[in-house]
Parts: C-alpha cells; sequence; structure tokens
C-alpha cells in the first residue's frame, strides 16, 4: 500500500466536475456521459450543474479550499447550485465562509 506522501492528491470538486463537462461536451447526453466515465448520471448531473452555476471568482477559492483540506461537500454545493440565480452567489458564499 502506498504511504500518504506517495499516493496522488485527492481530485477537487472542481477538477472533477471539469473532466466530467469535458466528456459531455464531446457530444451525447448526461447518461452517455456516466457510461464513459462508469458513474451515474446524477452524478455527472451533480457535478456539472455546479460547476455551470458556481461564479468563477469562487470556482478559484472552492479549489483552493480543496488544496487546504478544507473542501465544501458536493451536496452543499448542489444545494446552493438550485437557489433562485438572486440568491445562489450568497448560497455559495456562505457555505464558503463555514470553512
Amino acid at each position: 500500500t502506498p504511504s500518504v506522501a506517495q499516493r496522488a492528491p485527492k481530485e477537487s470538486v472542481i477538477e472533477r466536475a471539469r473532466r466530467y463537462e469535458a466528456v459531455l461536451v464531446t457530444g451525447g447526453s448526461y447518461a452517455d456521459a456516466a457510461e464513459k466515465l462508469g458513474v451515474t448520471r446524477t452524478e455527472v448531473w451533480n457535478y456539472v450543474t455546479v460547476l455551470r452555476r458556481l461564479p468563477d471568482e469562487l470556482a478559484v477559492v472552492v479549489e483552493a479550499a480543496s488544496a487546504a483540506g478544507k473542501a465544501p461537500s458536493l451536496r452543499a454545493l448542489v444545494a446552493a447550485a438550485r437557489l433562485p440565480i438572486k440568491r445562489r452567489e450568497e448560497g455559495f458564499r456562505s457555505i464558503l465562509k463555514g470553512r
């Protein structure tokens, strides 16, 4: 078993979302992308939705928090992504402030 120092760093929510989106934009549905990636359609939808609805400057903050080991959960980010547009950025900021 590799030591902690030898293990690859954990993929951040944003990194995974970008990877999923890259497969999705090549054509096909969320289900097609999920099949190619070996995950569920819901997982692809959740990650891509967060990426598409998260303001760019906050995506940078999420990545930095992930690098520091203090990443917000996907569940919290999806909940904020589902808020009405006028409240969405406030929702993301409140999640990040709590970290």
